[in-house]
């Protein structure tokens, strides 16, 4: 019972030494333009922003380089489904994580007000997210209780289990795991006796043994029923979620990314007014009394023409894809970019237009289009993707505004809702 005491007064040090192990703070990470096409016409992410961040104009990307699980919350309408995902090696108990939060960032209808998406992202793991035309805000904090304690037990215990071992199986130990816990802090709030505390150890006890007997780690049940019990003991969870990382406490948490507002149309000039010839001399009468015969009659006025008609532009959409086999249609490994003249592989020719390299779902101002080489999003020489339903050919080009520059590209790289936007030039 002695030892019992000792271990409990013990607790919430070793559970502050744990954290600070864990978390050591990470320098200010903020905008890293190496992760994407950077544009910063609707946002300039924060340089005290904790993760590294980037926005391309219509998509963020995100990483969670430290080494707790962070919460992510973004409010705004128009958002597509997000992205959380891995590249690489990750650590098991952050891949657990996400099999256990499938459900993460699903729209949440706000009455009078944008959707709310949240959830949480790994260690190590990646979000990316269009985020569509309308304003969005985004706030990044430390995760839940829950999700804290999730990790911490996850991190103690992953390494008992096989290697690669990520089965249903595994999931559902955790979970029992999770709710072995959980009735673990309900019986020791309630707890009236050091008696009592020592029943509650004892059930949290038999109901990990239990549970790890279920699963697949039999012959390692002593060392993690120890690790768990451990954790579950002396980790103050409330705590946990309130302890932020410093760089989180002290950075820039919050930023918005403004509406998309489309380029202003390229200037166009009009024909100034002609102005009419001087009234003629009218000259001075001789001797034949006067007669000005001579004197040449006003000339007529010369008509002013109508200004030249402003153009009527529009929103067109990059599509930098091209078809795959027989029904894929995929993001190219190289951007697409404006040409100063409608024919292909610009880029060796001399004709690519400098600083107008574009991803799908980048927006352009359309103005007009005009006749050119034929161009496909198909490979010629494999006749299998012959069949796919995303396959387009087309001579036509777009006349288009982009990043102060005007030029042209193929409609094979524009999605098909902005090929009429606009007439013939």
């Amino acid at each position: 019972m002695f030892a019992a005491m000792i271990r409990f007064i013990a607790a919430p040090f070793l559970a502050l030494l744990m954290l600070l192990g864990i978390v050591v703070a990470p320098a200010w990470a903020g905008e890293n333009r190496g992760m994407c096409k950077a544009d910063d016409s609707r946002v300039q992410i924060p340089d005290s922003f904790p993760v590294d961040a980037c926005f391309d104009g219509k998509t963020l990307v995100l990483v969670n380089g430290t080494q707790l699980p962070l919460a992510l919350r973004f409010t705004g309408n128009g958002v597509d489904k997000p992205q959380v995902y891995s590249q690489g090696e990750v650590d098991g108990a952050s891949a657990l994580m996400a099999a256990l939060r499938p459900g993460d960032f699903s729209a949440t209808p706000q009455t009078n007000g944008p959707d709310v998406h949240s959830g949480v992202v790994p260690p190590g793991y990646h979000f990316k997210v269009n985020v569509g035309n309308d304003q969005v805000s985004i706030h990044l904090g430390t995760a839940d209780a829950g999700a804290q304690k999730m990790y911490l037990i996850a991190e103690s215990a992953w390494r008992y289990l096989p290697v690669g071992e990520a089965t249903k199986s595994v999931v559902d130990f955790f979970n029992e795991i999770m709710r072995a816990g959980d009735n673990y802090l309900t019986c020791h709030g309630r707890s009236k006796h050091v008696w009592d505390d020592v029943l509650c150890g004892a059930r949290l006890g038999w109901d990990v043994e239990f549970a790890a007997g279920r699963a697949v780690i039999k012959g390692t049940v002593v060392a993690v029923v120890k690790a768990l019990i451990s954790l579950i003991e002396t980790a103050q969870w409330a705590d946990a979620a309130s302890g932020d990382l410093l760089s989180l406490k002290n950075g820039t948490r919050d930023f918005t990314i403004k509406a998309y507002a489309p380029p202003p149309p390229p200037p166009t000039t009009t024909q100034a007014p002609v102005p009419p010839p001087p009234a003629p001399n009218p000259g001075s009468a001789g001797d034949n009394g006067g007669d000005n015969s001579q004197v040449p009659p006003p000339a007529a006025s010369q008509p002013v023409p109508p200004p030249a008609p402003q153009p009527v532009t529009a929103a067109a959409t990059v599509q930098n894809k091209h078809v795959e086999g027989s029904s894929a249609l995929v993001e190219d490994s190289t951007p697409v970019y404006l040409s100063t003249s409608t024919q292909p592989y610009c880029a060796s020719r001399g004709c690519k237009i400098d600083g107008t390299d574009m991803w799908s779902g980048t927006v352009v101002t359309a103005i007009c289009w005009v006749n050119g080489d034929s161009m496909t999003n198909s490979n010629l020489s494999d006749p299998a993707d012959d069949g796919n339903p995303y396959k387009q050919d087309s001579s036509q080009w777009m006349r288009v505004a982009f990043s102060d520059r005007l030029g042209y590209i193929s409609f094979v790289y524009l999605t098909p809702d902005s090929w009429n936007v606009v007439q013939h030039c």
